[in-house]
């Protein structure tokens, strides 16, 4: 049996607080999912090495793990190898422990990239630096850049029959432009390699530029159904 995700993701705005985030983390590989900062998804393990992986977190005390995507969600054993080296470090916010698998909430909490391989088996534990933003330029300009990127992101929900409701207020009270850019790209169609690469933009400006092509490109395919 693969590993999960359990109904749809959803994503907020992350209050900015200080969080003390280990430097060595235990690696779980996400099938199908780029998670972003501030999402928030609901997940399964049934693999008998990420059973074991949550299991250790929990008696060990530590929520923190390292969430990053596979490079080919085909794969049905991953290993280290088979996982993007820029992830997120995620937060076990719950877990239920059924007989056949385990249930859990996971957060992104901060970008983060694997530097060390400290373990393979039975499952990966690694050693991660911690990616910050980048923040360039006139912040008048970043900000007008923000403000278009939801109003296109607006126009694209208002296209889109499936577009799950209140997400365009939602995303209009979110203020910080990494958060806009994060936000948006966890909840739009775009692949998993796309997203990755976004994950991997530091450049909050490059970012939402990426972004809004995409969703320029988007809202003119909607237009013409």
């Amino acid at each position: 049996m693969s590993d999960q995700a359990v109904g749809s993701e959803r994503s907020g705005n992350l209050e900015h607080q200080p969080v003390e985030i280990p430097e060595v983390l235990s690696v779980l590989p996400m099938r199908g999912v780029v998670v972003f900062p501030g999402m928030i998804i609901p997940w399964q393990v049934q693999r008998e090495s990420t059973v074991k992986l949550i299991d250790d977190a929990a008696a060990k005390g530590n929520r923190f793990i390292c969430l990053a995507a596979m490079r080919d969600p085909e794969i049905p054993e991953p290993g280290i190898d088979d996982v993007y080296k820029v992830g997120v470090a995620g937060y076990i916010r719950m877990m239920l422990k059924l007989p056949d698998r385990i249930q859990l909430m996971l957060q992104g909490v901060q970008r983060v990239e694997i530097t060390e391989v400290l373990e393979r088996e039975p499952y990966a534990v690694v050693r991660v630096r911690r990616l910050q933003d980048v923040k360039t330029g006139d912040p008048t300009e970043l900000d007008a850049l923000r403000r278009t990127v939801i109003q296109t992101f607006r126009r694209m929900l208002e296209l889109s029959p499936q577009a799950p409701e209140g997400m365009a207020d939602t995303v209009a009270n979110i203020q910080d432009p990494s958060d806009v850019a994060d936000f948006i790209a966890a909840n739009s169609p775009l692949s998993t390699a796309d997203k990755q690469d976004l994950l991997e933009t530091l450049d909050v400006r490059e970012r939402l530029t990426k972004l809004l092509k995409f969703l320029t490109r988007e809202v003119q395919m909607l237009e013409l159904q």
